[in-house]
């Protein structure tokens, strides 16, 4: 068994309509850089059905030690901490899911 077991991250950001196209330039030329240098983003997609302008990004952890260590040098990145106060005005809700592979379905 294990001791850390590799974990994802759903985060599922509800995202002011009218700024929709501004958050996604200030994420791909601001956000993806610091982000990429503290965590592991397997990909972001938008919603195209259902609950409209939501935003869902999924991260790959090693095990939440990991995920601790990232989250606290991220936050005291001067430019992290730049960034997130130019993004959370155009967040109407953010959620976070913690997610463990079920290896035998793999």
């Amino acid at each position: 068994m294990k001791i850390e077991e590799k974990i994802y991250e759903l985060r599922i950001y509800t995202i002011v309509p009218e700024v929709f196209p501004e958050l996604i330039k200030l994420w791909e030329h601001e956000g993806k850089p610091i982000i990429q240098k503290y965590m592991k983003c397997i990909g972001i997609w938008s919603s195209e059905s259902g609950h409209l302008n939501k935003i869902y990004h999924l991260y790959e952890w090693e095990g939440y030690v990991q995920r601790e260590i990232a989250r606290n040098n991220f936050y005291c990145d001067e430019n992290a901490q730049e960034y997130v106060k130019k993004v959370k005005p155009f967040y109407q809700s953010q959620e976070s899911y913690m997610l463990k592979s079920l290896d035998f379905l793999l």
